[in-house]
């Protein structure tokens, strides 16, 4: 990927100041030429200015064009991420219908919320057996521990996580006790999706 950026990068370079530059030289060369010969008069012949407009009229249009090809990569990019949103969207329409959802440790997920603004997807479990007062620091750390493993694991091995890893979105599980108080909170970025 390197070589090919740096070969564009070397080409674009070239294009906008080398060619221009040695189109100029030969006129230069006979502007300079034909001034000397009339004792430093100088007369600029129209053949000159037209060849020099010409030179700045095709720098102009690579230019040009290398916005327009820039500005098309950017489009399709916004493109991706808006499908990847859209995508994300649908399947938190989809599993709400199938709320609460109990899973195979025992806990209930019973919300999810999807902020758009802070890129993330909360999901809301809840230990129905356990409050948070009976369990220690250091089982908590313990909880979060495996969890966070298995998190990174299952979401890893999922190819529906793909819109996640295109919009870079981050999926949040959020565990409460019995009562709702907060037990743990773990956020999983769209890299260690990958």
């Amino acid at each position: 990927i390197y070589g090919h950026s740096f070969a564009y990068g070397v080409g674009k370079w070239t294009r906008t100041i080398i060619l221009p530059l040695i189109i100029s030289i030969p006129f230069l060369y006979f502007f300079f030429k034909k001034k000397i010969a009339n004792n430093n008069k100088t007369e600029f012949s129209s053949i000159f200015i037209s060849l020099i407009i010409i030179g700045l009229l095709f720098t102009v249009g690579q230019y040009q064009k290398d916005l327009e090809i820039e500005n098309h990569k950017n489009f399709e990019k916004v493109l991706e991420n808006e499908y990847a949103i859209e995508e994300i969207k649908s399947s938190i329409k989809i599993m709400e219908k199938k709320l609460p959802i109990t899973t195979p440790d025992g806990f209930i997920i019973y919300g999810i919320e999807f902020n758009e603004k802070e890129k993330k997807v909360d999901y809301l479990y809840k230990n129905p057996t356990t409050a948070v007062e009976d369990l220690s620091q250091s089982d908590i750390l313990e909880y979060k521990n495996s969890w966070r493993e298995e998190l990174i694991r299952i979401s890893k091995n999922n190819p529906k996580n793909t819109s996640f890893i295109t919009a870079d979105i981050s999926m949040v599980f959020k565990l409460e006790d019995i009562n709702g108080k907060p037990i743990l909170e773990i956020k999983i970025s769209s890299n260690e999706m990958k």
